[in-house]
């Protein structure tokens, strides 16, 4: 790709993470927030504040729904009138059980690109966290997909918009609990820190808004090597939590379980 080749000969490694959007994507920007996106300088989106998601969670039993083989083993229909968020292809509840989540998270463009018809096959009607590249590559396989859909932009902490690739040690103590190599987000508004797991990114946009509980479903770290519940032995996709488990998982969901505490959050 000649764009890519020429962008980090001309541009600073602390910028290459831009890559993820350009050249397609344009940002208007007049605060720390981004407040247009522009797609092949012709469709434009105004992404939701992520505030607007607070009246929803607030002091409320948050179920975050994963694709762990376990869900085969659990009654998904008790969730139907619990507050949850589906994570990437836990989407496909919302069909085999009919249960409609209170928001949708993916922060990986892999899984739009794995499994376009699951991803597609998506209710207007439900709140879409995605991070940029995930947003790139929705509209490239559907420029209008926004028009039915509303977006809340998330981002990756260490890999602003906009802004210069930083370290877990740089992040503001204003808005983020550090513990050795490991972060956690207190204000989601200010990006999500990676730890090798959608899950993770979901369990710091529920903390931001202050639960009475979180309870994760379908997370399952024993048996990540099996099919997810919605693949098969033939279809499915590589998983990358084995690799990050000891080094990122269980020393990031340490931390959380610690503010939780702190915060009285179950």
């Amino acid at each position: 790709n000649l764009y890519k080749l020429w962008f980090k000969l001309t541009h600073s490694f602390k910028k290459w993470h831009h890559l993820d959007y350009l050249p397609e994507i344009e940002l208007i920007s007049k605060s720390n927030q981004i407040d247009k996106i522009i797609y092949k300088k012709k469709v434009e989106i105004i992404p939701n504040k992520l505030g607007n998601l607070f009246p929803f969670f607030h002091r409320k039993r948050v179920f975050l729904v994963g694709s762990g083989p376990s869900i085969k083993e659990q009654n998904m229909h008790l969730l139907a009138k619990e507050k949850t968020i589906f994570l990437n292809g836990a989407i496909s509840l919302v069909k085999s059980h009919n249960i409609q989540p209170t928001a949708f998270i993916v922060t990986d463009k892999r899984f739009v690109k794995n499994h376009k018809t699951l991803f597609f096959s998506l209710p207007s009607n439900i709140p879409c966290l995605f991070t940029l590249d995930v947003v790139k590559e929705v509209l490239n396989n559907d420029p209008n997909f926004f028009q039915a859909h509303t977006l809340f932009l998330i981002e990756k902490a260490t890999r602003p918009y906009l802004k210069d690739k930083i370290k877990i040690e740089e992040l503001d103590t204003s808005y983020f609990v550090k513990k050795h190599n490991n972060a956690c987000s207190l204000d989601i508004n200010h990006g999500f820190v990676e730890a090798g797991t959608v899950m993770y990114a979901a369990a710091q946009v529920i903390l931001s808004y202050k639960p009475k509980e979180i309870i994760l479903v379908g997370f399952d770290l024993g048996n990540s090597n099996n099919p997810r519940f919605y693949e098969s032995v033939n279809n499915k996709a590589k998983s990358k939590l084995q690799k990050a488990l000891h080094k990122n998982i269980i020393p990031a969901f340490s931390l959380l379980s610690e503010l939780c505490h702190i915060k009285n959050i179950s």
